[in-house]
Parts: structure tokens; C-alpha cells; sequence
């Protein structure tokens, strides 16, 4: 595909004769397209699905555009597109990240999320919680998808197990990502999240911390000041995190950090409940046998089904501005 300076981009909407949401990557990408596949035949739209392309900023938007990250380029293009006379073919969509939040503990005493729906800023979306994955952060979700795809033959158990300790996982990873952030260490932690640093406890889960940081320190390297405001601020969210409602920390959660911790619980759930007389390295491997990316596609199709019938669960908004309802 052709890639684009903002200013070429800008071109290309003008001449076309489609409507474009352009979003920031591959994750985004799939969800949107696949959310506009069932929105247009639910809602009696099929003679125009083919009339929305869903475009990628790092994919479509040349890298040496003097745009900064993926998001950055579509609040460019959202910003510049906003008075032009086919901005009403055109919208952007971007994770809101942690804006709106009340989160930094120096700043508030209390965590809040300041928006009870998507925002709108001229012809931009942001995703109702921290990412695209937020949305996917439902058990029925998860435990239909994971029962769909797991190859073991105590997958029941594993699942019911994993249910067990759902919400206790997603705050666990919440307090890693707002540590992380207040740290500004998001980018070094990445990838780093395993079910070996996992245990389970009654209806919770427990976050190995120490030996996570001596993995950072040693893997990553992180220095033993950065190791210490890591250890500290984890400690203090902490405490913040376990006041909050589900509710709140389900869209504050990082979304990267948050997919990955629910996955590897998974796994450890699968550990816990394998028999013992099993060939214990093969049975891992069959439970983490499928790559990240394609299983984030398996729960996004399963979350579609149901995500139509929650209007404030998913980004109806996006087709609203394109003026599809």
C-alpha cells in the first residue's frame, strides 16, 4: 500500500469517494472493521458496507512525516481535516490513554474516570477506556473464547478457575501499568509478564513483585533507581487501585499490560488444575500454543457478537459522526 505524508493523506481523503475512519494500528484496525461488519448488517446498512475503509496510521502514514507515534498522526490528521468540506466523510479514533483520568496520586486522593462515555473532539473518537483491548475486558467474553480455543481436556476447570479470579487480575494489572506510568517506565516493562510471576489465592490472584524486578534489573536493566520507584510506586497504587470500583480500573487499565496479565492468568490456571501424572512442559505449551495478536482477534469476533446490544460498550459514535445512524 502507498504511504502517505499528513499532507498526502489529506489529498487522498478529498478525492475519494468513501467515508474513512483511520485508526491507529493493526489491533484497531481489526476491531473496528469487524464491529462495522455486524453494526451495518444489524442495523440494516449492508448496501453501504463497502462504502467505509478503515485506514492505519502505521501502516498509511510515512514515519518520517514529522508526526511523533501512531496516535500523534491521527490527532494531526483530525485536527486538520476538521474545517475541510469532507470532514464529514472522515473521522479518527485514538486510545484515550490515561486522559480524564483522575490517576496520579501527587494530583488526587481519590482514582475517578472523569467521562462516563466516548469523548468527541471535532472529528475524533477516543476509545472509551485506556485502549482497544479495554473493550474486550468481560468474562463471558474471555471464557467463551478461551473455551473455544484450548486444546487441553481440563479446559472447564481451567476456565472456571480463571473466572474465579478475573477482576482480582485485571487490578492486579492495573497496579503495574499505573506504577509503570508514574515511573515512566511503560515502554521498558513491555513484554515482561509471565505466568511464572503469577500465583493464585482464594478468588485472587498474587503478583510475584520482587521477582519481576529482579527480572527487569537483570533482563531489561533497568538501574536500581528506576527498580526503586518502580517498587515504590507499585506499592503505593497499591493501595489506590484496591479502593477503586471495578468499574473505574476495567477502563483504567493499561490495555497492553492488561491483555497480557489475563492471558498468562490463564495459563496459570491451566497449571494449577493439570494433572500431575501429564507431561508437564507439553501441557504448557498446549495452553500457550496461539500467538497474542490472533487470539485478540478470536475474543474481538466473540465480543462483537454481544457488544451491539451495550450502546455505551462500544464506539457507536464513530458511525454516528458518518452519519451511518
Amino acid at each position: 500500500m502507498v504511504k502517505y505524508t499528513p499532507q498526502q493523506y489529506q489529498s487522498y481523503l478529498q478525492n475519494s469517494n468513501k467515508k474513512h475512519i483511520l485508526v491507529e494500528g493493526k489491533n484497531d484496525k481489526y476491531l473496528i472493521e469487524r464491529l462495522w461488519g455486524d453494526f451495518a448488517t444489524k442495523f440494516g446498512k449492508s448496501e453501504v458496507k463497502d462504502l467505509l475503509v478503515v485506514d492505519r496510521a502505521e501502516y498509511l502514514i510515512k514515519p518520517d512525516s514529522r508526526t511523533g507515534s501512531n496516535k500523534e498522526k491521527v490527532i494531526e490528521i483530525c485536527q486538520s481535516v476538521n474545517s475541510k468540506s469532507y470532514a464529514k466523510r472522515f473521522v479518527g479514533f485514538v486510545d484515550r490513554d490515561l486522559d480524564k483520568f483522575d490517576w496520579d496520586y501527587e494530583k488526587t486522593e481519590t482514582i475517578k474516570d472523569n467521562l462516563q462515555g466516548h469523548e468527541i473532539e471535532g472529528r475524533m473518537v477516543r476509545s472509551r477506556g485506556h485502549s482497544i483491548e479495554n473493550y474486550l475486558f468481560e468474562t463471558a467474553c474471555l471464557c467463551e473464547s478461551l473455551e473455544l480455543i484450548s486444546t487441553i481436556s481440563y479446559a472447564r476447570e481451567a476456565i472456571e478457575l480463571f473466572q474465579s479470579v478475573f477482576e482480582s487480575a485485571i487490578y492486579s494489572a492495573c497496579i503495574i501499568g499505573l506504577a509503570a506510568a508514574k515511573s515512566n517506565l511503560l515502554k521498558k516493562i513491555q513484554n515482561t509478564i509471565s505466568w511464572e510471576l503469577i500465583e493464585l489465592g482464594r478468588q485472587k490472584v498474587i503478583f510475584l513483585l520482587e521477582d519481576w524486578l529482579r527480572e527487569l534489573e537483570n533482563k531489561r536493566n533497568l538501574s536500581p533507581e528506576e527498580i526503586k520507584s518502580l517498587s515504590e510506586n507499585y506499592a503505593i497504587y497499591t493501595n489506590y487501585v484496591n479502593r477503586a470500583s471495578f468499574s473505574v480500573i476495567r477502563w483504567l487499565c493499561h490495555g497492553h499490560t492488561g491483555y497480557d496479565f489475563l492471558i498468562e492468568t490463564y495459563i496459570k490456571c491451566a497449571t494449577e488444575v493439570c494433572p500431575r501424572d501429564r507431561n508437564y512442559s507439553k501441557e504448557i505449551s498446549n495452553v500457550s500454543w496461539m500467538k497474542k495478536d490472533r487470539m485478540f482477534e478470536i475474543l474481538t469476533n466473540f465480543w462483537v457478537k454481544t457488544a451491539l446490544d451495550k450502546s455505551g460498550k462500544y464506539p457507536r459514535e464513530i458511525f454516528e459522526l458518518l452519519d451511518f445512524c
